[in-house]
């Protein structure tokens, strides 16, 4: 509805702007010449087909059929409206009309020709001069000598120079003369006598001012009547010398070559006299009275005395201009006339004569080898080369011309002349590359403009030596190709690939990486990868954009390296986009005017489109899909591109918009649903009246200003109620989230402090677990090493005995018992040793266990302390955090609170009764709803808590539980390798036992074969000695082996003792600490359970006294506003028809006044049609 609307007015507007542009458009033009008066300057007459000026005229409807006339028959207007002459023409006369004519316009104007002359005459008559009848002559007899008088005659005055004499000469009869000298200026010079004809001069003549005057003679009678004549009377004035010569020019200036051969013209001096050339006064000879300086020759120039020519006199070798003391000499020359003669007139002039240079010395360069160094890339000037040249500066021989002879095969070096001072400018034209190569030779030649003479020759010192060294310098990428073209079609999708870049460093020594940038997209389409150069869309490619010229697309991408510093190059990249069909066509011109009668009623429109061929046309135009246009308008095919609309039926003079429909030929094809506005005006004599768009106007003004009062009052309402609307719902969502956000923290808080405390016990019961084994390990190890030294010293004294018995029985000596004593200490100081040993071994071994457990709980402990600070530091930020939060929150509510009140009160002040009105009783549902509202979301609130809080405790006990089970079964895993590692030991101990028992055996039964050879030797009773000795060996052997298995199987069976009462005791503490750490977590579970409930129960109450009080204030504030505002209400409401009153009053009163208007109007209309019929 808006849509449809915001449409609405923008056609509206769209026809108002429309129509009054073509008002205006319609009062600019005025027909005719739009100059009137034009100006042409006259020049020596007009060419044939020049034109002279351009007519400035318009009809306002296109003039054709113009047609000019103009008022010489010589000129006319050619098609362009230009003034041409039909021929050459010489007598144009001073002023021309021009008209200019057709069906629609006529007018006159005025060209003005500037310096021309008025015209000649065009008849017979003036041609011949014969306006005036002469009169009539007789047989002439009058005659008049030729005169001669000097010039600078000396007084008195007047003096005779001859007599004029007639024939007929009677005594009435008196001469006349007149001409230049007589009666014509210079008036008075010459006089006649009337009755003797004698002519006189009366004043001093200058020939030089007039050389003869040309004079007339006649004789009349006394009354004037002519009786002879006239005749022509010439006076020639004789020269006399009074002018002296005088040169053109007070000083002249001359050049000679040095080296010149004698009698080498120089220059030639010219003088001028006023006198008669034809005779000696004016005939002049020249002489030089002068030359400075006049070394090394006084007379080194003689002039020509008739022909005035200076030439040379001195000789070759002598003229030379490095060796003459000057390269200027200054020469005096005189002019006399009467050829030369002492009386003769003399005139002086001054003559330069200027040494010239030839170029006989060649230019040198002042060092044979000049050294550059230039980096790479850059241009401009490398080196000067200074030359010595001893010729004249300024000149061809001293200016030099330089040229490189070698060493330049690509032509990067150009060398200029520096006009200054000689020098030559070696410039770098084309960059170099450094690693192509680095040092670069170059032989440069200079010579002069001007060759040398035939004797002088350029000689080695006119060719130099260059180096020239590259300095490497970090340089851009170069992309190519540049530019980079690919062709694209428009509205791919956005990261379509368009191209890659490919750019090369040409620093190839050096290793470096490219980096790609965009440097100018004007449309902001594309992106770069900055590694790969990938290049993508990152926007839709629009061919129709402004930014597309001629369906290419160009962008400038930047490549950069890492180099130092950084080098960067650009490319170019082209994009031809082809053409997808994404415009739909429209019709064009969107307004046509018909005549009213059908039969005339045929407009011409026609289709465009944005796109290019083949998604233009042809275009199909049909009426839109509304029934009934077919009767009245008809729609049909003119050409690819355009359609006739014609009228069917003869409607009324209105403005109509007629729908219509325009599809383009595209694949696939768009169509466009339009309307064009369709005039229907009165048509009368090939005129069209359309005057009513000035109603029309009004109308839509009025119509426009309605609807949009209209959506300004609808757009009010509605913002008002969003705005109380999203007020609401804010505060809502803030008032939950906070809620939540507090229950959060809360079981954050209680989880964690949980976590806590089953850690902390774990490793107390992990703790004093260690502890108890470790003390019963070590009584353990004492006991088996104290019974181990326990039965050896009882073995030992038994054999101790049981030898000592048999000694003596047998009467040995007492050194074989020293000897036995000394061995078993030394076997049992070997045994005590073993043992040191391995009881060090174990407390090693003891000790590192111990520690290891210390620093295992020592670390545990410290990630503990870290995270239990991590965790206080986030919930003092996040309780901050919080804080803040809800200051602003509390903040923005009070502003809104406060914009609200404010806002609700200038809507109360300014709201009409019945807006108020509807607002209240809004307010009152909305104040019920939201209380419903909030206790159904205190409720929910609640049961959603209480479910997650039932979760989560069931969650925890699975948890609590979980970890229970996990230290069992690692309790029990230590458990059994502890006992593992305990079997083995005492295997391991069993085994050195046996094996140091074996050890003192083996060592008993040498010492007792090695006693029975001793005893053998002596020769005691061997044979019974031995019998003796193997039975108790055997006897003792026998007993020993018993009393070791008995031992063995003693060890092991308390051994099995021990363990199985260790193991039962620690699956006894085991359980019990299950038992309690079951018993714990259900205490603290239902602890918290009882603290939750109770803080459940307190917060509804809470919330429900909170509710209550609101609602209790917001009765009592509504009950106040309820009374205030029906106290305004009655008061408005009074107001209010007391003003509706008075507006009905004055509006019948208007109205009525209107009605009369208007039948006086319509009265008046008729009476006027009646009166017109």
């Amino acid at each position: 509805m808006e849509m449809s609307i915001g449409i609405l007015i923008a056609f509206l507007l769209s026809q108002v702007v429309h129509i009054g542009t073509q008002e205006e458009g319609e009062k600019g033009c005025v027909p005719g010449f739009q100059v009137k008066e034009y100006q042409v300057e006259f020049n020596r007459g007009f060419q044939k087909d020049h034109p002279l000026t351009q007519m400035l005229f318009d009809d306002c409807v296109g003039n054709e059929g113009m047609a000019f006339e103009v008022s010489h028959p010589d000129f006319q207007v050619d098609e362009e409206m230009n003034l041409v002459a039909r021929r050459d023409v010489m007598d144009s006369g001073t002023v021309m009309f021009i008209h200019g004519v057709n069906e629609h316009a006529e007018d006159m104007a005025q060209v003005d020709i500037v310096g021309a002359l008025p015209r000649s005459p065009q008849t017979l008559r003036e041609i011949l001069g014969l306006g005036q009848i002469q009169p009539y002559r007789s047989k002439r007899a009058l005659f008049a000598p030729r005169m001669h008088v000097s010039e600078n005659m000396e007084p008195p005055f007047p003096k005779v120079i001859g007599t004029v004499m007639s024939s007929g000469m009677e005594d009435d009869h008196i001469f006349h003369m007149t001409g230049s000298g007589a009666d014509q200026d210079p008036k008075g010079v010459f006089t006649i006598n009337r009755l003797t004809g004698e002519v006189s001069v009366s004043q001093e003549l200058d020939r030089e001012a007039i050389n003869s005057y040309m004079l007339e003679v006649s004789v009349t009678d006394q009354n004037g009547k002519l009786v002879e004549g006239p005749v022509a009377l010439l006076v020639d004035v004789n020269d006399q010398n009074d002018n002296r010569p005088i040169f053109k020019e007070t000083r002249y200036a001359g050049e000679v070559l040095e080296g010149s051969p004698t009698g080498t013209v120089v220059m030639t001096m010219t003088a001028e006299d006023a006198d008669d050339p034809r005779l000696q006064n004016a005939v002049l000879r020249y002489n030089i009275v002068r030359q400075s300086p006049d070394k090394p020759s006084p007379n080194m120039f003689y002039i020509n005395p008739e022909s005035g020519n200076i030439v040379t006199v001195i000789s070759p070798t002598l003229l030379d201009r490095e060796t003459l003391p000057t390269t200027q000499y200054e020469l005096e020359i005189v002019a006399q006339d009467m050829k030369g003669r002492d009386v003769g007139l003399t005139g002086t002039s001054t003559a330069t004569i200027t040494i010239t240079d030839k170029n006989d010395h060649a230019p040198e360069f002042t060092h044979s080898l000049f050294q550059a160094n230039v980096d790479e890339g850059s241009t401009g000037v490398v080196v000067n080369l200074t030359v010595d040249d001893r010729d004249d500066p300024a000149t061809g021989a001293w200016r030099a011309i330089y040229s490189i002879i070698k060493g330049d095969p690509t032509q990067s070096f150009e060398i200029q002349t520096n006009p200054d001072n000689n020098e030559g400018m070696l410039s770098l034209i084309k960059p170099l590359d450094y690693e192509s190569l680095v040092f670069h030779t170059l032989l440069i030649k200079v010579e002069n403009e001007d060759p040398l003479v035939p004797d002088v020759g350029y000689g080695s010192s006119s060719t130099a030596t260059v180096h020239i060294t590259i300095l490497d310098v970090n340089e851009g990428p170069v992309f190519f190709p540049d530019p980079l073209q690919v062709t694209k079609m428009e509205n791919v999708p956005l990261g379509s690939f368009v191209a890659l870049l490919n750019a090369t460093d040409p620093d190839v020594l050096q290793s470096q990486s490219i980096r790609f940038a965009v440097l100018r997209d004007p449309a902001n389409w594309l992106s770069v990868n900055p590694v790969r150069g990938t290049v993508n869309t990152s926007a839709n490619l629009d061919r129709e954009s402004p930014y597309v010229q001629d369906n290419k697309y160009t962008a400038i991408f930047m490549a950069t390296d890492n180099g130092s510093p950084p080098a960067t190059g650009t490319g170019t990249l082209v994009i031809h986009l082809e053409d997808y069909n994404d415009n739909a066509p429209y019709v064009h011109p969107s307004v046509v005017r018909v005549c009213e009668d059908a039969r005339d009623s045929v407009v011409i429109v026609g289709g465009r489109d944005k796109d290019i061929h083949p998604n233009t046309g042809p275009f199909k135009i049909e009426l839109g899909k509304q029934p009934g246009l077919e009767n009245t308008w008809k729609v049909s095919r003119v050409n690819n591109t355009h359609a006739q609309i014609m009228l069917l039926q003869n409607m009324k003079r209105a403005n109509y918009q007629l729908p219509l429909v325009v599809t383009d030929s595209g694949l696939p094809p768009l169509s466009n649903s339009t309307e064009i506005k369709v005039q229907v005006c009165t048509c009368k004599k090939n005129r069209m009246d359309c005057s009513g768009a000035g109603s029309v106007r009004s109308n839509l003004i009025l119509l426009l200003g309605l609807v949009l009062l209209s959506l300004l009052c609808e757009y009010t309402v509605t913002l008002v109620l969003l705005y109380l609307l999203c007020e609401y719902i804010v505060t809502l969502g803030l008032l939950s989230l906070l809620c939540e956000y507090i229950v959060t923290l809360g079981l954050l808080s209680l989880l964690c402090e949980y976590i806590v405390t089953l850690v902390l016990l774990y490793l107390l019961c992990e703790y004093i677990v260690t502890l108890v084994l470790l003390s019963l390990l070590c009584e353990y190890i004492v006991t088996l090493v104290l019974l181990s030294l326990l039965c050896e010293y009882i073995v030992t004294l038994v054999l101790l005995s049981l030898l000592c018995e048999y000694i003596v029985t047998l009467g040995l000596l007492s050194l074989l018992c020293e000897y036995i004593v000394t061995l078993v200490l030394l076997s049992l100081l070997c045994e005590y040793i073993v043992t040191l040993v391995l009881l060090y071994l174990l407390c090693e071994y003891i000790v590192t266990l111990v520690l290891l457990s210390r620093l295992c709980e020592y670390i545990v402990t410290l990630v503990l302390l870290s995270l239990l600070c991590e965790y206080i530091v986030t919930l003092v930020l996040l309780s901050l955090l919080c804080e803040y939060i809800v200051t602003i929150v509390l903040l923005s509510l009070l502003c809104e609170y406060t914009v609200t009140l404010v806002l609700l009160s200038l809507l109360c002040e300014y709201t009409v009764t019945l807006v108020l009105l509807y607002l209240l009783c809004e307010y009152t549902v909305t104040i019920v709803l939201l209380s419903l509202l909030c206790e159904y979301i205190v409720t929910l609130a609640l049961l959603y808590l209480l479910c997650e809080y039932i979760v989560t405790l069931g969650l925890l006990s699975l948890l609590c539980e979980y970890i229970v089970t996990l230290v069992l079964l690692y309790l029990l895993c230590e458990y059994i390798v502890t006992l593992v590692l305990l079997s083995l030991l005492c295997e391991y101990i069993v085994t050195l036992v046996l094996l140091s028992l074996l050890c003192e055996y083996i060592v008993t039964l040498v010492l007792l074969s090695l006693l029975c050879e001793y005893i053998v030797n002596i020769g005691l009773l061997s044979l019974l000695c031995e019998y003796i000795v193997t039975l108790v060996l055997l006897s003792l052997l026998c007993e020993y082996i018993v009393t070791l298995v008995l031992l063995y199987l003693l060890c092991e069976y308390i051994v099995t003792l021990v363990l199985l009462s260790l193991l039962c005791e620690y699956i006894v503490s085991l359980v019990l600490l299950s038992l309690l750490c079951e018993y714990i977590v259900t205490i603290v579970l239902l602890s918290l359970l009882c603290e939750y409930t109770v803080t459940l129960v307190l917060l509804s109450l809470l919330c429900e006294y909170t509710v209550t009080l609101v609602l209790l204030y917001l009765l009592c504030e509504y009950t106040v506003t309820i009374v205030l505002l029906s106290l305004l209400c009655e008061y408005t409401v009074t107001l209010v028809l007391l003003s509706l009153l008075c507006e009905y009053t004055v509006t019948l009163v208007l109205l009525s006044l209107l009605c009369e208007y208007t039948v006086t109007l319509v009265l008046l209309y008729l009476l006027l049609s009646q009166q017109s019929v």
